[in-house]
């Protein structure tokens, strides 16, 4: 169990409740002799290398973009939800104070995750890099016509493929779009990866799992007018026919600070992605 002397906290901006309820936390925190290290802007992360604790208020969307900053940094982080979904924060406006008074008095338990690293590669040259906390997405914008990629895994050939898109995802982000496109889930805490083609044509590819250590390459055979990379959403790169993609994966890249607050199968049926056969009896 980890003790919380300092708490860094990242407010989602423009968002009343939001910062209202961040000066609500400040104040509470203060309160009980905890040092608060305050992000005023997207630069000074660093300061956050003397935190116990990262508190991101807002939604998940909030939670990945402050995740995404501190991949490999080994810095606890917790999301307290003031969004619409609320998959990933634990806390809520409601439940925040019971357990964070918990963590101050007991110790903070940790949960290590795996992120994903990816690197552009066109001709000789490292053209882009990144890391992703939910999934890399390929895909068109524009024009609908189909892209065309080479697929390996490790040294060994998958195949060629021909789809509307392809989505690699972590296990954090294996119940979001890659869900959405019939991708598998899996444990938050297993070191492994997702690949799940975006409606493929004329191809056989059933999503796969493939283990952290193997290195998924993706070369770009066709591509449209605009072919994009998106990270977790937030981040973009442009791909041109040719470019080499290379994805693996980055064991207990994440820390996130856990509450018991709720468990991930709980998470899994309040939002729909497990429920009962319709007319159902439970004894």
């Amino acid at each position: 169990m980890q003790r919380i002397q300092s708490v860094g906290i990242v407010v989602k901006r423009n968002d009343p409740v939001s910062l209202e309820l961040s000066q609500a936390i400040e104040a509470w925190l203060a309160q009980r002799g905890i040092k608060i290290l305050r992000q005023n802007s997207d630069h000074n992360f660093a300061l956050f290398a003397a935190a116990d604790l990262v508190l991101s208020i807002g939604g998940d969307g909030s939670m990945v973009r402050t995740a995404r900053r501190l991949v490999g940094e080994d810095i606890p982080l917790a999301g307290v939800n003031t969004g619409r979904v609320g998959f990933l924060p634990e806390l809520t406006p409601e439940n925040w104070q019971s357990c964070l008074e918990a963590a101050i008095t007991k110790g903070l338990a940790l949960e290590k995750r795996m992120a994903l690293e990816m690197v552009v590669t066109r001709g000789d040259a490292e053209v882009f890099s990144s890391v992703a906390v939910n999934d890399v997405v390929i895909s068109r914008g524009g024009i609908a016509r189909l892209l065309a990629f080479d697929l390996q895994a490790g040294a060994s050939k998958l195949l060629y493929l021909r789809a509307d898109g392809l989505i690699i995802s972590s296990p954090t982000g294996a119940t979001a779009y890659s869900s959405s496109a019939g991708g598998p889930l899996l444990y938050p805490t297993m070191n492994a990866y997702t690949v799940t083609a975006i409606c493929p044509f004329m191809s056989n590819m059933a999503p796969l799992v493939l283990g952290q250590e193997m290195v998924l390459s993706v070369t770009i055979c066709e591509a449209g007018s605009k072919t994009y990379a998106t990270i977790d959403g937030q981040e973009v790169f442009r791909l041109q026919a040719g470019d080499a993609m290379r994805v693996y994966g980055l064991p207990g890249g994440i820390t996130f600070a856990s509450f018991g607050v709720s468990d991930y199968f709980s998470k899994l049926r309040s939002s729909g992605l497990v429920a009962d056969s319709p007319g159902s009896r439970r004894g």
